[in-house]
């Protein structure tokens, strides 16, 4: 990538702008729209390649594209039959955006070199740590979940899961004393991340634990690695018990308790039928994309009350609003990020990071709808394609 030209600079300020916002609002948006421009012009010029180095474009991943291809078609279909084509339409774009801008990161494999992390990553140590203080402080004066300076706690859980796994990249990016802060860092960012009481952000963050040990265990830089483990791990055990000054620890450990009490989640069970009810009606098409919450009353199981507008979970989501197709798109997408995605033996431990940053969102979306949101929606995309593109640039020609 020439790093002089006009499309290193805006993909910079891009990322800048993205991280230095919380990633639901904020600046986040203008740099989507910023880093939208970068790929773009990327496109455009990608006939252009440099004699030599990392920096050299690959082509796409075949399945990546079709995949992408498919996504949006189903976006398309689901038009027809949607109450509120506005909705539909408008969530097409913004979904195609993100697709657009993931697919074409896929063809770049420097963005999980330690250059670009060092050079990009940084704003959201300062903005997620900042985030992370002021939640603590809430937290400790009611004793209950917050949501710090987000929507809601779920938000700021996701937003403490993304910052976790990322802040981890960037700190395995620096050298000499500055790595030392990832300690006090990581330490602010769970106790941030336990003050939002988010069960799903919880679960992911476990999912995304098992698996970086999966990936460091078959790593050949296996040596390298016991410390960071060794250090997320002291880290972890501490925040406990911090929190459990704060909060009474029966209240943590029925939180826990919840996650696997059936009687505890009957608002979820209540969503996740309306939303198959809702693609049985309509198996072809579904309701239309973003329509859940015009017709969620309609699907909704005799005897339940409330109204929900996501389905909480990332596949009944595309099989109520975008049918069979939009299904079929999904399994497809995720199954090409986490397949052809998949670190190789060889692979440095910020794409070890990333890769469970990628399966701690898509656990965490079994429970919730965080991709839902055009920012977050960017972020994965961005990080499936950048672990593509780099497992692309590995993989032996011919």
């Amino acid at each position: 990538m020439d790093t002089g030209g006009l499309e290193s600079r805006l993909e910079q300020w891009g990322w800048w702008l993205y991280f230095a916002g919380v990633p639901f609002s904020g600046w986040s948006s203008p740099g989507i729209l910023v880093l939208l421009a970068a790929a773009v012009k990327r496109h455009r010029h990608r006939h252009r390649h440099l004699e030599r180095g990392p920096d050299r474009a690959t082509s796409w991943d075949i399945w990546y594209y079709r995949a992408v291809l498919l996504m949006i078609a189903s976006y398309v279909a689901s038009w027809i039959p949607a109450v509120s084509k506005l909705d539909a339409i408008g969530t097409t774009v913004g979904f195609a955006v993100a697709l657009f801008i993931g697919l074409s990161i896929s063809r770049h494999p420097e963005y999980l070199t330690r250059d670009w992390i060092r050079t990009h990553l940084w704003p959201l140590s300062l903005s997620a740590g900042l985030h992370a203080a002021v939640a603590i402080c809430f937290y400790l004066q009611t004793g209950t979940r917050t949501a710090g300076m987000t929507g809601n706690p779920n938000h700021l859980g996701t937003l403490m899961l993304v910052a976790f796994w990322l802040g981890g990249i960037y700190f395995a990016s620096v050298s000499g004393r500055r790595r030392l802060w990832v300690i006090p860092y990581e330490f602010l960012i769970l106790l941030g991340l336990l003050s939002s009481e988010s069960r799903g952000a919880w679960v992911g963050l476990v999912a995304g634990g098992v698996a970086f040990l999966v990936l460091a265990a078959r790593s050949v830089s296996w040596s390298r690695l016991r410390k960071p483990l060794v250090t997320g791990t002291v880290s972890l055990l501490l925040a406990l018990p911090v929190v459990g000054m704060v909060a009474p620890e029966q209240r943590l450990m029925e939180r826990v308790q919840t996650i696997f009490d059936l009687d505890a989640n009957q608002d979820r069970l209540t969503v996740y039928e309306t939303s198959w009810n809702a693609f049985l009606d309509n198996p072809i098409a579904g309701i239309g994309l973003n329509n859940l919450k015009w017709r969620y009353e309609e699907y909704r199981p005799a005897g339940a009350s409330g109204t929900q507008g996501i389905a909480h979970n990332l596949e009944l989501q595309a099989l109520a609003e975008t049918g069979i197709l939009g299904g079929l798109a999904m399994l497809l997408l995720v199954g090409v990020w986490l397949i052809r995605g998949f670190p190789s033996r060889l692979a440095n431990p910020p794409r070890m990071l990333a890769y469970s940053l990628l399966v701690a969102m898509i656990v965490r979306d079994q429970f919730d709808g965080a991709l839902l949101n055009w920012n977050e929606a960017v972020l994965v995309c961005g990080l499936a394609g950048a672990l593509l593109a780099a497992e692309s640039a590995d993989a032996p020609a011919g």
